[in-house]
């Protein structure tokens, strides 16, 4: 617990008064973003804590100043990539050219409506935001956290193929990475 609120300090000492681009932000939605942080940090609840840290690095709208928190979360053992205007689930085939398929929901949910709930989590360009946003649909705490749930500890993905064919893809949080 002391670290995750020892990592706020440090934020709020160093990156946000030397970023002048927080000056920007209205002190209201700054302190309403430090609460949250601070709050889930003496909860000890790391994940929701980093979605909270993940808002409040975004809130510049900069692109230079968020966190990207890869390697201190829990995610399925699958790689989502921005492709044109569409995300698509990248599957390693041994020795041949990876395949995609599009990805089209989420536990029922359309992608663009987790889009647009993840949106306030990333920052920077709209391109950034196609770059790194993909890598919260692989992120069951942040699928919960933006309004979309999964039932017996799996997430129901559903893609599209080439072929157009839709199917169903079933990722077990229990073989999290």
């Amino acid at each position: 617990i002391m670290s995750l609120e020892r990592d706020l300090d440090q934020i709020l000492e160093v990156a946000v008064p030397a970023d002048p681009s927080f000056r920007g932000i209205e002190q209201a939605a700054l302190d309403h973003s430090i609460r949250d942080a601070r709050r889930y940090a003496r909860e000890g609840a790391k994940e929701a804590f980093l979605l909270a840290v993940m808002h409040l690095m975004a809130l510049p709208g900069n692109g230079h100043t968020r966190l990207i928190p890869n390697d201190a979360i829990r995610v399925l053992p699958l790689r989502f990539v921005s492709f044109g205007a569409t995300v698509q689930l990248v599957s390693p085939a041994q020795n041949a050219p990876p395949r995609t398929a599009e990805l089209i929901g989420v536990n029922g949910a359309p992608i663009h409506q987790i889009e647009r709930a993840a949106d306030k989590y990333l920052a920077g360009t709209r391109q950034r935001k196609r770059g790194i946003g993909p890598g919260l649909f692989a992120w069951p705490f942040a699928l919960a956290h933006l309004g979309v749930p999964s039932e017996s500890g799996r997430t129901l993905y559903q893609v599209r193929a080439e072929n157009g064919q839709i199917s169903d893809l079933k990722a077990d949080h229990g073989h999290t990475v």
